[in-house]
């Protein structure tokens, strides 16, 4: 079937050839002027995936597979997908050499998000070459099995709707009060309703890996403060208290995602898909330095 898919996607193929008109004599070889051979395309395919650490910078990698008999060299990818504005680039500055029964990924920093319309398949067209120099561009559609794009339309659309009726932002500096003998965190959240805006109530902030929410006395899933959970016309801060959720040192040493909290919200009386509201770099210092104090580090 994917090669089949491939040989389909062939018909899309467009030569990469020089200028249109005469070419000065000795500007370009006869490598530079072919394109390369459909049996170097046949077993060429891509997949959407993402790295953790690119979530919030909302970049994706297009991961080209070989799966032919011939090595290509990918020197850039287009990628045109519902939820996103135009077409996003990506432009490898070291182009990769993906050999037969290899793959290599090419990171692609998506364009501003785009809501509405309907949902569809992510198209990349790769831009190729084989050994001798010859190159070829591919229209392919992108897989994207463990559907990346979709959530990250869904979380940028929901971020974007709570934004037409309120900001929301973190406070400055995280609070440590020993209670009991155990070292809570403190961060605070403020909600400002935007003028005209519909109107947005926070249902639930989500935990993360790295911090349990306290509520009540008690580690939680989630916070759940009633100060947002009501339509406001002025801003509201409220605290958010928290402990560790794990105290082994690698977790924060490779934290990706642990200080982006999920927010659930309505707007207007509609759900939203949930998004992320992470820290700025001094805030993710004192959240990490915070942890290693509780935990005895």
């Amino acid at each position: 079937m994917r090669a089949v898919r491939a040989a389909l996607a062939l018909l899309l193929v467009s030569p990469l050839v020089g200028c249109s008109g005469a070419q000065p004599s000795g500007s370009a070889t006869t490598a530079e002027r072919a394109t390369i051979s459909a049996s170097a395309l046949v077993g060429i395919r891509a997949e959407i995936r993402q790295s953790r650490s690119d979530w919030a910078a909302r970049v994706v990698q297009v991961r080209v597979y070989d799966d032919g008999t011939e090595p290509v060299v990918v020197s850039g990818v287009a990628l045109t997908t519902p939820g996103v504005d135009g077409v996003s680039h990506g432009r490898p500055r070291n182009p990769p050499t993906v050999d037969p029964g290899d793959d290599r990924d090419v990171s692609v920093a998506l364009r501003a998000p785009a809501c509405g319309g309907d949902d569809g398949a992510a198209h990349v067209v790769i831009s190729l070459a084989d050994a001798a120099g010859a190159t070829a561009e591919l229209a392919l559609v992108a897989e994207d099995p463990q559907g990346h794009l979709a959530r990250i339309r869904a979380e940028d659309c929901a971020a974007a709707a709570v934004a037409r009726g309120a900001t929301l932002a973190w406070g400055t500096g995280v609070e440590a009060t020993d209670q009991a003998g155990t070292l809570v965190g403190s961060l605070d959240l403020t909600m400002t309703p935007v003028a005209g805006g519909p109107t947005v109530v926070i249902t639930q902030i989500d935990g993360t890996v790295l911090l349990s929410p306290l509520v009540a006395g008690a580690p939680t899933a989630a916070w759940a403060p009633a100060e947002l959970a009501a339509p406001r016309t002025a801003p509201v801060t409220v605290p958010l208290a928290f402990v560790p959720a794990r105290c082994d040192p690698h977790a924060v040493a490779e934290d990706k995602r642990g200080t982006f909290v999920g927010v659930h919200a309505t707007v207007g009386g509609i759900p939203q898909h949930v998004f992320y509201l992470g820290v700025d770099d001094a805030t993710r210092g004192e959240l990490h330095d915070y942890i290693g104090r509780a935990c005895g580090w």
